[in-house]
């Protein structure tokens, strides 16, 4: 075999920035790649390419930890046999050192599963470096948690006899919790009025059943708490690549949602006589008396005032448009309109309130699913009294600070808008039966409106 054939054959892990020593390649492809991309400033230690390095250091707990010394790494009980990736897998468990503060037990197993190899004599992965990896898989891909246990059981079958991959979905979550990627569990209303943290952690009972609204700001709360402490002061995070800790700070730009979804998002109606997200107040609005639905008819004011479309009136609603086009409301008007809005939260009608407080503890039980009735009190009604046509003082504005300075804070989706569109269209001018708009009473429409 020649020399050209070996550099094809053999694969070595690539040096270069995009690369990272995580894909391996053959000597000519390393080489192209490290001309094209540049070679990665931060791999000083070349232990993925035979350079040996340094023990790591030795850990020595200071006595207010309490803890028995039988837990306390020397050299003599190290594996000497370390995966290659394990020096970087122990450099990030050290970067959360201080969340195990009280718990320097679980800090020792976690730097043990760092060096322990993934079976005896495996070269390339420690034990909670294949773990990480395989569940960074998951997350990219979507992956079930009962797919991943499966997956993992069937892993730990193939490997060597005596291997230390985690068996279930469970144990694996379960390390990482520690190290700050866990979760907390809230408990919620029954009928969706608060969620039992903060002020309300110790209660028993909801206090404010009774009240009907739109309840998915008590549901984004814990969201909006975490995006005000990144905005305000931002939390430590390992960055993988440069090996070091940094403070990461972010902000919300902009939603992405449907139609609907912006109504209940932002509490501006899709629909009625102030519908439109952009015209507010000055939208219009009439009621096709044959068809009985409502047909916003001012979209010309968008047109340039020279444009034939203003001037026709058969085409339209039998008027010419001189409207001038409405200028949405910034950030600090919406504030300013919403501001005095009351909010109220549940689902559950006024009558009932006293007989639910009196009947369920709020954690837990069976939702209350009455309809709503006439002598409900909504914060669509709060608004009014008001004099406002939004239905709530959402918490974007309640309680990022930063919200009423985005130009653009809700976008809609216009997949969804478009497909509405098309179907309507393709079906009236194939006068497909079902979707078709051109009927009997849209005709009368027509000729009511000239």
């Amino acid at each position: 075999m020649d020399l050209v054939d070996t550099k094809k054959k053999i694969k070595i892990p690539c040096q270069c920035i995009k690369c990272v020593n995580h894909i391996s390649h053959s000597v000519d492809v390393v080489d192209a790649h490290l001309f094209r991309n540049g070679i990665d400033q931060t791999y000083t230690n070349w232990n993925k390419h035979g350079e040996i390095e340094e023990p790591p250091r030795n850990y020595v707990y200071e006595e207010n930890f309490d803890m028995d010394t039988s837990y306390v790494l020397d050299s003599t009980n190290m594996n000497t046999e370390m995966p290659i990736d394990a020096a970087e897998t122990v450099e990030m468990v050290e970067a959360v050192e201080e969340n195990f503060m009280g718990n320097p037990h679980k800090f020792r197993e976690l730097i043990e599963d760092a060096e322990k190899p993934l079976y005896k004599g495996c070269p390339n992965y420690a034990k909670l470096s294949a773990i990480i990896q395989l569940l960074n898989l998951k997350s990219n891909y979507g992956v079930s948690d009962k797919c991943f246990t499966e997956l993992l059981v069937l892993i730990k079958n193939m490997l060597p006899e005596g291997n230390e991959m985690y068996s279930s979905t469970y144990e694996a979550k379960k390390s990482f919790k520690a190290m700050g990627s866990g979760y907390t569990k809230i408990h919620a209303c029954v009928n969706n009025c608060i969620l039992y943290r903060n002020k309300y952690t110790d209660m028993a009972a909801c206090p404010t059943c009774g009240t009907p609204g739109n309840d998915i700001d008590v549901f984004l709360a814990p969201l909006i708490d975490d995006l005000q402490l990144l905005f305000d002061i931002g939390v430590e995070t390992y960055d993988a690549y440069a090996q070091e800790q940094f403070n990461l700070r972010a902000v919300v730009l902009w939603t992405i949602n449907n139609y609907p979804a912006l109504d209940t998002l932002s509490g501006c109606p899709y629909s009625g006589f102030q519908g439109c997200v952009v015209c507010g107040e000055q939208t219009h609005c009439i009621r096709l008396p044959k068809s009985n639905k409502q047909s916003y008819a001012g979209h010309r004011r968008f047109v340039p005032y020279d444009h034939p479309f203003r001037r026709q009136k058969k085409a339209f609603n039998g008027q010419q448009e001189i409207s001038p086009s409405p200028e949405p409301m910034n950030g600090e008007e919406i504030y300013n309109r919403v501001k005095f809005i009351i909010n109220k939260w549940g689902k559950v009608s006024k009558g009932k309130e006293a007989e639910i407080q009196q009947s369920t503890t709020g954690r837990g039980g069976k939702i209350n699913k009455n309809k709503r009735k006439s002598n409900q009190v909504g914060t669509s009604d709060v608004g009014k009294q008001n004099n406002t046509y939004w239905k709530k003082f959402n918490i974007w504005y309640r309680q990022l600070r930063y919200w009423r300075g985005i130009l653009i804070p809700h976008c809609k989706d216009f997949m969804h808008v478009e497909k509405n569109v098309g179907e309507s269209l393709t079906g009236t001018v194939l006068n497909v039966p079902g979707k078709t708009k051109d009927g009997y009473k849209a005709r009368l429409d027509l000729v009511h409106y000239g």
